[in-house]
């Protein structure tokens, strides 16, 4: 048996005001990843000092491993597939430039129980911009909050005064078309050397169920033994290329190789239907490696 998964999220769009030039390298999901973590750990951490969280005695309690790592419960289950469980949040990036300044907008998904920690969020964004972007630490001036929801949008957050959110929800999953094309809008980071269609499902099926245990109230039942019959059943059409790819971790000082696959897959829908729900998921959730950081984005078209 398998149920359709079910997730509620909510999007996020921060606007910023920098009174410099940015350079299109400090306005990647990935480095915003970092920044944000940093300013969230600097914001909430009642050990500073400690470089381990893990070990540390407020693990359960303490919003930066939470939103930031993402931290097992006590009572999970333990299970060597699964030993992790990935972040709730997952960021995305967009820059809009004017004659005499420059406004950006960093757009951060939030997932399930995660909706209900905005204001932590916010003051963290607030403080990563503070900061400083850069090894020249370019200030950036939090304007605007909005909450990003078709067809509305909700002001969150302007002249300091904050407003309420609209409820987290879970997408209309349509029907299935009878095919569709997945379009990459940022590398998909696999362990694979080639693409493997089954593995690259099976990531979106495992990504999305986890998710849902982890942060909703809702556990999702499914045979992941016939989802991976269904995924070898699967007639894909894949029209990929490997681009390289890197991002300086601060964490390691120094650059880490990001690179994935780029291009488009077409497939059959007919008779794996059932998989349609997660793939249709996973354009918000996104798939692979350092999928947080907004990497394995993906968007979805029908095809006749």
């Amino acid at each position: 048996m398998n149920a359709i998964p079910q997730i509620s999220l909510a999007e996020f769009s921060f606007s910023y005001r920098a009174q410099q030039h940015i350079a299109p390298s400090l306005l990647t999901p990935s480095l915003w990843h970092g920044v944000f973590g940093h300013a969230l750990r600097q914001g909430v951490c009642l050990v500073p000092e400690k470089t381990e969280c893990k070990s540390c005695l407020f693990l359960q309690q303490c919003d930066y491993p939470y939103l930031f790592e993402g931290v097992k419960p006590l009572n999970a289950q333990n299970t060597k597939s699964s030993p992790d469980i990935p972040a709730p949040h997952i960021f995305k990036t967009v820059t809009e430039q004017t004659a005499n300044q420059q406004l950006i907008s960093i757009s951060v998904i939030l997932l399930g129980k995660a909706t209900q920690r905005l204001s932590v969020l916010i003051e963290a964004m607030a403080l990563a911009g503070s900061n400083g972007i850069g090894k020249s630490r370019i200030p950036l001036e939090l304007m605007q909050v909005k909450q990003k929801s078709h067809p509305l949008s909700q002001l969150i957050l302007e002249n300091d005064i904050l407003y309420k959110a609209l409820p987290a929800h879970s997408p209309l999953i349509p029907d299935a078309p009878p095919a569709i094309q997945l379009l990459f809008k940022t590398p998909y980071r696999s362990n694979k050397a080639d693409f493997d269609k089954v593995f690259f499902l099976m990531q979106i099926i495992r990504r999305v169920s986890s998710i849902q245990n982890f942060y909703t109230s809702r556990p999702l039942i499914a045979d992941f033994k016939h989802l991976k019959i269904l995924a070898n059943k699967a007639d894909v059409d894949a029209a990929v290329y490997s681009q390289q790819d890197s991002r300086y971790s601060a964490r390691h000082q120094r650059e880490l190789d990001t690179s994935g696959f780029m291009g488009k897959i077409t497939i059959n829908m007919k008779g794996i239907e059932t998989l349609w729900p997660y793939i249709y998921l996973g354009q918000w959730l996104h798939v692979g490696k350092n999928a947080s950081f907004g990497y394995g984005r993906y968007e979805l078209l029908s095809v006749s």
